[in-house]
C-alpha cells in the first residue's frame, strides 16, 4: 500500500529521517504537456525522498493573502545555496503559492502532522498503520519575485515578500477572481463546514491551468492555513484533497480522491479537537462513493478566520503586476461554482467579494450573489453562473 511504501523510506535510528514526497522526475520537461505530466507525477508518488522548501505564491494580492503569503514563508532555516529556476521545479498550489516539486509532501489520507518536540521546524507525520517519519524543513528558496528564505536573525523589516505580481513568470499567471473572507472570531474556530459542488468541466485548458475552489482558514497572524480543496486540470478532472500549509516550508497533501461526479456535493470541514489546543482535521469527501480526503494538523496556532476561495493558474495570460489585460474565460467551468449550507462556529461575517488580478464578473460576465445572514438567509452560501 501507499502508507507501506512511505514508511519503509529512511528507515533507522536516532537522527535518520524517513522522508516522503515527489521525488525528481527522470529527464528533461519540456512543454506544457510534460509541466501537467510531471505536476500530477509529483502530485502521486508518496515513497520518493523529499528535500523540503519553503512555499510561495504570486499576485497583487488582498491585504489578508499578501500578510498570509509573507509570514507563511517566513522560515529561518538560511538562504538557499542555490537558486533553483521556475521553471520545471515549482508546481502550483492552492492559496496562489507556487511550491517547489520536492516539497509538496503527498501523504496518505488519515495522517497526523504534529510538530518535533525538539527539533526546529521538524514535523512529524504519524500514519493510519502506527508508524511514523520526520519531516524535516523546507531548504528551496523560490525565485524572485516569489519569496526568499529568511537567514537566522534576520529583522522584521527583512521578513517582508520579496515582491508579488499576477505574472509569475515563464508566460505563467496567478489569480484570485473570487474570495471572500470571515471578519475575525471571537475565540478561536470550533468548525467551518460546507458543501461545494462539481462544475461541469470548463470547454477548454491548456496543460498548465489549474482551478481551485475551497474552504480554509488562518490564525490572526496569517501563519498557516488549513483548506480542504476541490481543484480541476484537463489531465485528471476533478478532484479533492486537504492541504496544511506550511509547516516548516512544505506544502503537505493528502492523497486525492479523484472520480469525481458533474454536480456530485462535495461536504468539507474543518473542525477542532476539543481535547487538544490548535489541532484541527481538515476533509473533504465524494457523497457518491463515501471517500474521503483526510488530514489532521496540530501546532498550526488559534484558528481564527475563516475564507472561501476560487483561484486560478494560467486562464488569465497578459498580465502585469496588479492585473491582467486577457482572460480565457473558456477556462473556466461551464456550470455555477456553488457553495451552501456554509456554518461557522463561532460565527462570523462574511465581507464582500474581493478579486485579484481579475475579477469573474467583469473580466467574463459570470453572476456572483452571496447570501448571506444579513439579507435573511441562514445557512449562507455563494453562488456564482457563467453567463448564459
Amino acid at each position: 500500500s501507499k502508507i507501506e511504501r512511505a514508511t519503509k523510506v529512511g528507515v533507522g535510528g536516532a537522527g535518520q529521517n524517513m522522508q516522503i514526497c515527489a521525488g525528481p522526475m527522470r529527464g528533461a520537461i519540456a512543454g506544457l504537456a510534460a509541466l501537467v505530466a510531471f505536476q500530477e507525477a509529483a502530485w502521486s508518488n508518496a515513497a520518493a525522498p523529499l528535500q523540503s522548501c519553503d512555499s510561495s505564491s504570486s499576485g497583487a494580492c488582498s491585504t489578508q493573502e499578501s500578510l498570509l503569503i509573507q509570514t507563511a514563508r517566513t522560515h529561518q532555516t538560511g538562504l538557499a545555496s542555490k537558486t533553483p529556476s521556475p521553471d520545471g521545479d515549482f508546481i502550483q498550489t492552492p492559496f496562489s503559492t507556487l511550491a517547489h516539486k520536492d516539497c509538496v509532501v503527498v501523504v496518505p489520507s488519515g495522517t497526523h502532522r504534529v510538530a518535533h518536540p525538539t527539533l526546529h521546524d521538524h514535523h512529524i507525520l504519524k500514519f493510519a498503520n502506527g508508524t511514523n517519519m520526520t519531516l524535516e524543513p523546507c531548504k528551496f528558496a523560490m525565485p524572485p519575485p516569489y519569496t526568499y528564505h529568511v537567514p537566522p536573525g534576520a529583522s522584521t523589516g527583512d521578513q517582508s515578500a520579496a515582491g508579488s505580481s499576477c505574472d509569475i513568470g515563464g508566460g505563467q499567471a496567478s489569480s484570485g477572481p473570487l474570495a471572500s473572507y470571515g471578519s475575525t472570531l471571537s475565540s478561536t474556530l470550533q468548525s467551518f463546514t460546507a458543501n461545494v459542488y462539481v462544475p461541469e468541466d470548463p470547454i477548454a485548458a491548456a496543460g498548465n491551468s489549474w482551478l481551485y475552489w475551497w474552504i480554509g482558514s488562518l490564525p490572526k497572524d496569517y501563519s498557516h492555513v488549513l483548506q480542504p480543496v476541490l481543484g480541476y486540470n484537463k489531465a485528471i478532472g476533478w478532484e479533492i484533497s486537504s492541504w496544511d500549509c506550511c509547516p516548516g516550508g512544505n506544502m503537505i497533501r493528502s492523497e486525492a480522491v479523484k472520480g469525481l461526479r458533474t454536480h456530485e456535493k462535495i461536504p468539507m470541514r474543518i473542525v477542532a479537537d476539543p481535547w487538544v489546543r490548535d489541532q484541527y482535521k481538515v476533509e473533504a469527501c465524494s457523497s457518491a462513493t463515501g471517500a474521503c480526503a483526510t488530514l489532521t494538523a496540530t501546532n498550526t496556532g488559534s484558528q481564527l478566520v475563516p475564507l472561501i476561495q476560487f483561484e486560478t493558474y494560467n486562464v488569465a495570460n497578459q498580465c502585469g503586476s496588479s492585473s491582467c489585460s486577457s482572460v480565457r474565460c473558456n477556462f473556466l467551468p461551464t456550470s455555477a461554482l456553488a457553495i451552501d449550507n456554509i456554518q461557522v462556529s463561532p460565527p462570523t461575517t462574511w465581507q464582500p467579494i474581493s478579486t485579484r488580478c481579475w475579477s469573474l464578473a467583469n473580466n467574463c460576465g459570470w453572476r456572483v450573489d452571496m447570501y448571506t445572514k444579513d439579507k435573511g438567509y441562514q445557512p449562507e452560501a455563494i453562488w456564482a453562473s457563467p453567463p448564459r
